[in-house]
């Protein structure tokens, strides 16, 4: 399986740990893990993102950065950042400069440092621990898995590819819906 940004996956433990020891546990053989790291490089490249293996030496668990992602998202108003565009900056946070994402005031510093502005009703929100969207198991159930996509009538066009894979992917997806 392809890796994905933000992929909401189980850790061991929750809080994350360091990636060479969670690379090391999951009983991968070493060819395994160069096929894994090379796969999380090609992925980032696809968007413009750099790994710097120096810097990115903490896995951390996902769920802080969907949730912003899924707030942001789902917001009604204008004054929220375009997903994509978050969802580079946090990555390039992460990847780049090895940020925390599980740790609220870093997450947020990346975000602000990336140039871009969240409102303060969303990091508010992002705080609570009480929001519903805290509940992994909810999380999940509504899919927030931290995977880009759209929905095009029904078919489900995987966003995180190379757009060019995306763009024939949604083209593919319009034209089964308009046969008869």
């Amino acid at each position: 399986q392809s890796w994905r940004f933000l992929r909401l996956y189980d850790l061991e433990p929750p809080e994350g740990g360091l990636r060479a020891d969670y690379l090391a546990s999951g009983g991968k053989q070493p060819e395994q893990i160069a096929a894994s790291r090379a796969d999380l490089v090609a992925r980032a490249t696809a968007e413009g993102v750099r790994i710097d293996e120096e810097r990115y030496l903490h896995v951390d668990n996902p769920l802080l950065a969907h949730r912003l992602m899924a707030m942001c998202r789902d917001e009604p108003g204008t004054d929220v950042p375009e997903l994509s565009a978050l969802a580079r900056v946090v990555w390039a946070a992460k990847f780049t400069r090895g940020v925390r994402t599980d740790i609220l005031p870093e997450l947020r510093l990346a975000v602000e440092d990336g140039g871009l502005e969240v409102p303060e009703r969303i990091w508010t929100r992002l705080a609570d621990r009480d929001d519903h969207l805290t509940d992994r198991a909810y999380a999940q159930s509504v899919s927030l898995d931290g995977v880009p996509r759209l929905r095009v009538r029904g078919t489900i066009v995987a966003a995180w590819l190379p757009f060019a894979e995306v763009l024939a992917s949604t083209r593919a997806a319009l034209a089964l819906t308009t046969r008869p």
